[in-house]
């Protein structure tokens, strides 16, 4: 049988408010429903996926837009859910290294020009820091969030020859994939609008 590379299942989901939406938390799970605690009522989550987790390691847009006028758009297009996807490299490799550096590396200087215009503050952080910038930014138009690591080499998936798919691939060390979740979780813990998600993209014959 020819071998398929499967794509994720983006947890993503424009379904349409029929009945009751708040982000009232926490919430918890009954069956396959999601449940509001305080009221025991079912959420639905509408949720828009933000690329972070291609090479340069940052959300995707930030050269076109400021951070908060990105933000504000997911509310004001019926979103309360955004997924954040990211490379587990960017916390146990590259968590400490600049944006900047990074975009050098990378040799895009229209690309740094156009960040420097919309958010030039991201480019003096850290990829940890920039990112939590933008955690910290969701946070406070109370949009909740899935933080999904969806690869571990920052880069587009996904391709059979990758090597970024399963257990004991070149870039998927079960050491260090844990050893990225426990970063994530760590980090984000006190976040009440973030819940954290183990999906990997999954090669099938």
């Amino acid at each position: 049988m020819k071998t398929l590379c499967k794509l994720s299942f983006l947890l993503l989901f424009f379904a349409t408010f029929t009945s009751y939406c708040c982000d009232a938390l926490p919430l918890s799970t009954h069956k396959r429903w999601i449940m509001d605690e305080a009221t025991g009522k079912r959420v639905k989550l509408t949720c828009a996926h933000w690329v972070t987790h291609a090479e340069p390691m940052l959300a995707e847009g930030l050269s076109h837009l400021p951070l908060n006028d990105i933000v504000k758009q997911f509310p004001q297009r019926g979103f309360n859910c955004v997924r954040l996807s990211y490379a587990t490299y960017m916390f146990t490799r590259y968590a400490n290294v600049s944006v900047s550096e990074t975009f050098r590396s990378l040799d895009i200087p229209e690309m740094v020009a156009a960040i420097e215009k919309h958010n030039p503050w991201v480019l003096k952080m850290t990829h940890l820091h920039a990112f939590e910038a933008v955690v910290d930014s969701l946070d406070k138009q109370g949009v909740m969030m899935v933080i999904d690591n969806h690869v571990s080499l920052p880069k587009w998936c996904c391709l059979y020859d990758d090597q970024i798919g399963f257990f004991n691939d070149r870039h998927f060390q079960p050491h260090e994939w844990l050893q990225g979740l426990d970063l994530v979780a760590h980090s984000f813990k006190e976040k009440r609008h973030v819940s954290c998600h183990m999906y990997r993209h999954e090669k099938i014959n």
